[in-house]
Formats: C-alpha cells, structure tokens, sequence
C-alpha cells in the first residue's frame, strides 16, 4: 500500500460525529502502486482496535512512538504494504536520539545472510538499491527487491542497524526432513519450549495454515504438523533478533501479517522474553469488493489481534488457490 511520496504526511481522518462514525477521509491519496478497487471506502482507512472504529494518524504515532517492539504486518507481494511499512518505520524512530532508535528487523534475511548484511552496510557508499543485490536477493523467492527498497532507504537514511530475523530455509529443511534438531539454533527451540502454547493455540494455527494452503492438507496431516513447528520456530526466531539485537533501543519487525499477530505469532514469544515489554502491532489489509464494514475483517481473529490495520487497494483478484488445488490434483 503505497502512500504518497516521501514524507511522512498522513492525511487526518474526518471525527466520529454524533450517532456513529462518518464517511472517513482517505489516510492515504494518490500514489498508490495497486489500483485494484483503489475507489473502495476503506482504502487508506485506519481500524483502530482500542477505539473500535476508524482512527486517525494521531493513532499510529501514539501506537509506535510509545512501543518497544513494533510489528508491521504485509501482504508479501503487495508494493503498497511495503511502502506504508516505510512510513511507519518512520514514524516509530521519530524524535529519537540515534543511540535511541530501533533496529528493523527482517522476516525475508536468515541468519546465515546476516555477516553478508553487517558488512555491506558497513561498506562505503551502501545505498538501499544495492542492499538487495548484495544479499542475492533476486534468488530468494521474495517479491522483487524494488519493492521493500523503501524500507531500506528509511533505515539508511536514519541510520538503523538491520537485522536478519529468519532461520535459514536449508536448516529448516533439514529439520523437517531428517529430524535434526541441531540445524536449528539451540536459543530459538529453548524459546519455543518455554512459550506456553495451548490445545487452542494449536487448532487455530492448524486451521490457518489449512486455509493458507487452500484445503490442500489436513489439520491432521502429519506434513501440517511439521509446516505448523515450522511457523513457530520462525516466530520465536524473530522474537530472539528482535530482543537480543539491540541494547535497549526496540526493533521494528518486518513481516507477514500471520507472523505478527498478538494471540499467537511473535508477540507471544516477546512476552516470554520480556513480560514488561510494550509491543504495537499494525498490519495491512487488503480491501474486499462490498466488504465496508471494518469490523468484518476482523471475525476471522481474537479481539486484539492487531492494534490497528490499515486498508489497502488489492493488488489483483486471482484466486491464489487455483493453481495450488490444480498442482494437488484438486480442481473442484
């Protein structure tokens, strides 16, 4: 969700007036990088948990200004929601001192890239461009680099450390497929085991993750199982480099909406690091044709899933299940 150009300048949003809220003004105009029902109500909007109904920018600036960890949520292969991520990374360093400021932390850097990214950074004349590049970013499988450049250039330009948050996909491979527990740092499994983590817990991670993959497996699959530790264990990963990273400055976590979520995503492996921690999720929702109700978005999530989402155009209406259905033999 792209917002306009380069200054943080979100547009205030109309007051709730007597009786319910009124016709919101938009957050965000103009430069969007999806047009896809770019015209719908919610586009640019604010959903603000704590007030249950549209918020304002005041909103985000108190949300991240105040947090020690902040979360930002996207839809992977959405231009818009990296460039809203950019603002708001903005917006948490904001009137900080630099000895004060926090670290970005990425879910799409492994540990095994991050000697890679330390010298590159330290490298002269590193610029934001050159950062994906540097990283072989073009192999990766993550959406084009040009697309999370505009995080870079604000960590660059405000001189953030950043920070691979992600296990290394051959080490998770190999966990998976032949049960080595040692490919897997020993901090990032000792985290995961203190975390409780509830029957709950367990079927609604199962239920998503049945859903992500389009009915495809089975909440009882045994390979559902493994995915599911997976996503733990990438959670608690970035929880431990969000913590660990930074002497007491807070990190800004860049990553998808499912590993943001406060009732079970990374949040929960913070709080067993730090119970007093301060933690501000916000994530980018794409807007669905003749959903305008904000709180319909929501009944798929526990209350308090996410302090605020913000509403963005769709990057396209393709299914995202067909071609998965079609590969599994599953065309109905």
């Amino acid at each position: 969700m792209r917002i306009l150009s380069t200054t943080l300048c979100l547009v205030t949003l109309a007051l709730v007036v007597a009786g319910g809220p009124a016709r919101a003004e938009r957050l965000i105009t103009g430069d969007w990088q999806t047009s896809l029902l770019a015209d719908h109500k919610l586009v640019g909007s604010i959903w603000v948990h704590a007030r249950k109904a549209i918020g304002t920018e005041r909103d985000l600036k108190f949300l991240v200004e105040k947090a020690d960890f902040v979360l930002l949520g996207e839809k992977h292969n959405n231009p818009d929601h990296h460039v809203l991520q950019a603002r708001l990374l903005r917006l948490a360093a904001a009137g900080k001192p630099p000895t004060t400021r926090p670290a970005v932390v990425w879910e799409m850097i492994n540990a095994e890239q991050d000697d890679r990214l330390q010298a590159w950074l330290r490298s002269d004349g590193a610029t934001a461009a050159g950062m994906g590049p540097a990283l072989d970013w073009g192999a990766s499988g993550w959406p084009a680099w040009q697309q999370y450049q505009p995080i870079a250039e604000v960590a660059l330009d405000l001189g953030l450390a950043q920070i691979a948050g992600n296990i290394a996909a051959r080490r998770l491979m190999d966990l998976a497929m032949n049960g080595n527990a040692d490919a897997v740092p020993a901090t990032v499994t000792h985290l995961l085991e203190q975390t409780p983590w509830t029957e709950e817990d367990r079927q609604s991670l199962d239920q998503e993750l049945v859903d992500s993959h389009c009915g495809v497996m089975k909440a009882g699959d045994k390979g559902l199982q493994g995915i599911a530790r997976i996503q733990r264990l990438r959670d608690a990963s970035m929880a431990l480099a969000m913590s660990a990273s930074t002497a007491g400055s807070g990190a800004v976590l860049i990553a998808g909406s499912g590993h943001v979520r406060k009732d079970r995503g990374v949040p929960r492996y913070l709080r067993t690091l730090d119970r007093r921690a301060r933690i501000a999720v916000v994530a980018m929702f794409e807007v669905v044709d003749g959903i305008d109700d904000p709180a319909a978005y929501m009944t798929d999530f526990p209350p308090g899933t996410f302090d605020a989402i913000i509403f963005t155009p769709r990057l396209d209406d393709k299914d995202p299940c067909a071609a998965m259905r079609k590969s599994h033999g599953k065309n109905e």
